[in-house]
């Protein structure tokens, strides 16, 4: 196979920096890759930026059928053109944060496996996006910007960790597989990368009243990290609550003190099950129940 830097320049094709198109130069690495998100022949798997087939071709050599995503038409004709696709290969001009993979999932009656070299400016969103349909994903294996990988893998208390972090974590099992150099692309991107793998929880490891609440919190308890939680969430008012109300429920749980980055996973569930129970209304204690404001 032609390497990117030879192709690229056959063809006067400049990658574009605002796609993030930093294309993978060496074949070993993206054989494990593969590997290592564990792909076999009775697998869909979505392939998130196809560049150059890179991945592709050897996700076809292993998967059963592998949808492979290309934002840019100009490098997916190029890929159709110079690479060629197997048949078991759909390349999909489309871009990833509004492809419907999960009525593909449906349609088919499959959990897919995502796998990708994901472009450095859609890894949030994206994270966000399959976690939103995670009953149509076995699991998800990215290569993401090392600090964002380093974000979603902390711990409470360090730098790293923050509503990203408590946002992936609540919603699928985190391992970080490997560092990847900057030198393994072209163009060199500025920074190093790293291969995450995300296995999606059937159901979240501590107890929630109401995801909807619980995420809510957490952005609150996050928006000014300076803060303690409680001032922090009375300058957010989660769902329209006044500053008073939020001071009431947060000095309740006795962590009025603390800081949004301090809090685990299980202390920002029982923290968010107490404003659902705020927000319900609780007969025991008399309190009205409030309707909730349009959320953010």
């Amino acid at each position: 196979m032609v390497g990117p830097r030879s192709l690229l320049k056959k063809y006067g094709f400049r990658p574009k920096k605002r796609m993030g198109q930093n294309f993978l130069l060496d074949p070993s690495l993206a054989a494990q890759i593969v590997s290592l998100a564990e792909v076999d022949q009775k697998d869909m798997v979505l392939e998130i930026g196809a560049g150059l087939g890179a991945l592709t071709i050897p996700l076809s050599q292993r998967a059963k059928r592998v949808w492979a995503l290309e934002a840019d038409p100009a490098l997916a004709e190029l890929l159709i053109k110079e690479v060629g696709l197997p048949d078991n290969v759909e390349l999909v001009v489309a871009d990833a944060l509004e492809f419907p993979f999960y009525d593909l999932a449906r349609s088919r009656r499959m959990k897919m496996k995502v796998v990708g070299n994901l472009p450095y400016s859609i890894s949030s969103p994206m994270i966000f996006r399959l976690l939103e349909h995670k009953d149509s994903v076995s699991s998800i294996t990215l290569m993401f910007q090392k600090e964002v990988a380093l974000r979603l893998i902390a711990s409470p208390g360090t730098k790293e960790y923050g509503p990203l972090t408590v946002a992936a974590q609540f919603s699928a099992q985190i391992s970080l597989l490997r560092l990847v150099s900057c030198r393994c692309f072209y163009p060199r991107p500025k920074v190093d990368s790293a291969l995450v793998r995300m296995l999606p929880l059937t159901r979240p490891g501590m107890e929630v009243e109401d995801p909807e609440v619980f995420h809510e919190i957490v952005r609150g308890a996050f928006a000014h990290r300076r803060k303690t939680l409680e001032n922090s969430l009375a300058l957010y008012r989660p769902f329209g609550l006044e500053a008073k109300q939020v001071s009431q429920i947060v000095t309740r749980t006795g962590w009025s003190s603390r800081r949004g980055e301090e809090l685990g996973l299980e202390e920002f569930a029982k923290l968010a099950n107490a404003f659902s129970k705020y927000l319900a209304g609780d007969s025991k204690t008399g309190r009205i129940s409030h309707k909730r404001a349009q959320t953010r």
